[in-house]
Parts: structure tokens; sequence; C-alpha cells
């Protein structure tokens, strides 16, 4: 009795059993909302990828048959269905041409060996470096890595 009074002379109540329950029922709606949110987004991420699976292996069956023009346009609609798709973004990346002259070969090999460029090149010796790195870039257009290897370290 003397609690209740010294309560009541405080100015504090009772704690209420209302009060209680308001308070669990809200608290249990923010968990069920942060909940059903968070399940949204893997269901969400699940659907995506799940749309964009077909396109992605009729990319990689026609990257693989030689089709880059074919696994582009496949690369595209798995992008459109999932913009975020790391692995269309691979096959992309493979399918851009190489846009390299045989001038960038040269500079490419003079980094990779380590090698200052001469200032004065003899023109038959360019010429044939030069005809060599055209050979070789022949060789990496068609896919030919061994012989695009020799025609390297027969211009180095």
């Amino acid at each position: 009795m003397a609690a209740k009074r010294e309560q009541k002379a405080a100015g504090v109540g009772p704690v209420r059993a209302w009060g209680r329950f308001l308070w669990w029922l809200a608290t249990m709606v923010v968990i069920l909302c942060a909940a059903s949110a968070a399940g949204y987004f893997v269901v969400d991420h699940y659907l995506t990828v799940r749309r964009a699976r077909p396109w992605l292996l009729k990319a990689n069956q026609a990257l693989l048959a030689g089709r880059a023009p074919e696994a582009r346009g496949f690369a595209a609609r798995a992008l459109a269905v999932d913009p975020a798709s790391a692995a269309a973004l691979r096959i992309l990346e493979h399918l851009r041409p190489d846009k390299r002259t045989s001038a960038d070969w040269l500079a490419l090999l003079a980094a990779a060996t380590a090698r200052p460029r001469p200032r004065a090149i003899d023109p038959i010796v360019a010429r044939r470096v030069a005809d060599l790195l055209l050979r070789a870039d022949r060789a990496l257009s068609t896919g030919d890595l061994k012989s695009a290897a020799a025609h390297v370290a027969g211009a180095l």
C-alpha cells in the first residue's frame, strides 16, 4: 500500500496492460514490415535472375559456337531483364572487338619487354616487325593463338 501511495505522490501511475499490449503490437508490426520488405527483395531478385537465365544460356551457346552477333543479341536481352547481370556483362566484354593497330602492338611489346622503344628503327626491321605484328593481329582475330604467339615472338 505504501508503494502505491508513493507512486501517486510522485505522479507515476501503474503500468497498464493496454499500454504493454500496444507497445508489443507496434513492435510486431515493425518486425513484420521489415521481414516482408526483405522477403520481397529476395523473391524479386530470384525471379529476375530466373528470367534472365535462358537468355544467358543461349548467349553462352552462341558464343561457344562462334556466332558473335547472335550472342551479343542474347546478352543484350539478358541485360534488359536483369541490368545487374555480371554474366551478361562478361559476355559482352568478351565480344567487344579489339581495335589495336600495329603501332599499338609495338608500344605494348616495348612495354612488355621492359625495353625502351628505340628512337630510330631501321626501315627494313620496322617493316618486318610491322608485318609480323599484322599477321599476329589477323591470327588473333581468327582465334589462332599459337600462330599469333609465334608471330609476336618473331617480332621480338
